[in-house]
This record gives structure tokens, C-alpha cells and sequence, in this order.
């Protein structure tokens, strides 16, 4: 592998075939994915366009709707010795609450598994909230200390409600 190859198992939409297995708008307070088949190796989650009814407001997941502090997330993933000290995952950083420019994807990666952590790879652009012509990018990585196979997600805006937006989720072999 070349010095700036990405590993393969952190791209698990390039390794092979993807099924969608939902589309959902994005509306009130949260929405819930849920009955997640457990067929598969990974789960790409795709959120289009996503508006808060609020400016600056942040989009947070939680899988199995785990609202324990459980989850550590960071840019870039570059952190040593963390503790599980939050009680969700960031999807991105704030939205404008006037601009639906946005685009995040989050890959779960081995989300059935009943053994150790699971981990997130998350890529996010959103609009910048002060200057319209900008945008924010960000990529996190995150971890739940959770041992459960994720069966259902959960996202909402970190206050109030959802204006619009749609999550695609699909299943990865």
C-alpha cells in the first residue's frame, strides 16, 4: 500500500456492492432508522440537504438511541487516551438554518458485531452559518464503547427541529 493510499476496510463503499435499505425526510425533532437488517458488513449513512429550524445547529447521531455517555469522537480521529465522555456522535459541526447545502456521510464500520466498540468514520460539508458563500469541512472519527449490533439510528438536530433534509441509508457487503 502507497504512503497516501486510504486502507480499503475505511472505504467500505469502494470494496463492493451497496443496497439501499431506506430513505427518510428529515422532520421534527429526530427520526429513527430503524429495523436495520444485520446482513451486512457496513452501513453507509448519506444525509442530503440537511436544514435546522435553528441557524448553528449541529446534526448528532446516536445508534440503538444509546443516550449514555459512551461515545468519543474527534477531528481526524488523532487522539490518545480518551475518555467516553459524550452521549452522542457529531455529524457535523453547524448548519446554516437558511441554505440546505449540505452533505455528510457516515460509514459504520463491522456494525453487527457483539464483541468490542464499534467505530465511525465521518465526512461532513455544511455552509458556514456567518459567511453563505463558505462552506465548513470536517472529518471525524468516532467511537461507542457499546458492544450491541446497531439495530436502529437515531439523528436529530443537537436543539430544536428539523426543517428538512433526507438520510439515505444503505447496506454494504
Amino acid at each position: 500500500m502507497g504512503l497516501f493510499q486510504t486502507p480499503q476496510a475505511l472505504v467500505p463503499a469502494s470494496i463492493s456492492g451497496m443496497t439501499l435499505l431506506s430513505t427518510t425526510t428529515l422532520s421534527g425533532a429526530s427520526v429513527t432508522l430503524s429495523s436495520i437488517p444485520q446482513t451486512y458488513n457496513n452501513l453507509q449513512l448519506v444525509i442530503r440537504d440537511y436544514l435546522p429550524a435553528t441557524d448553528t445547529t449541529s446534526l448528532i447521531m446516536r445508534p440503538n438511541n444509546d443516550t449514555g455517555t459512551n461515545y468519543v469522537y474527534s477531528l481526524t480521529g488523532a487522539g490518545l487516551n480518551q475518555t467516553f465522555t459524550d452521549t452522542f456522535f457529531s455529524i457535523n459541526g453547524s448548519a446554516d438554518n437558511a441554505v440546505t447545502q449540505n452533505l455528510s456521510v457516515v460509514n459504520l464500520l463491522d456494525y453487527t458485531n457483539t464483541v468490542t466498540f464499534k467505530i465511525v468514520l465521518i465526512t461532513s460539508v455544511a455552509i458556514n452559518t456567518t459567511t453563505n458563500t463558505n462552506v465548513n469541512y470536517q472529518n471525524f472519527m468516532g467511537i461507542s464503547n457499546q458492544t450491541a449490533a446497531i439495530s436502529s439510528i437515531v439523528l436529530a438536530p443537537n436543539s430544536g427541529n428539523f426543517t428538512s433534509g433526507t438520510a439515505l441509508l444503505y447496506g454494504v457487503k
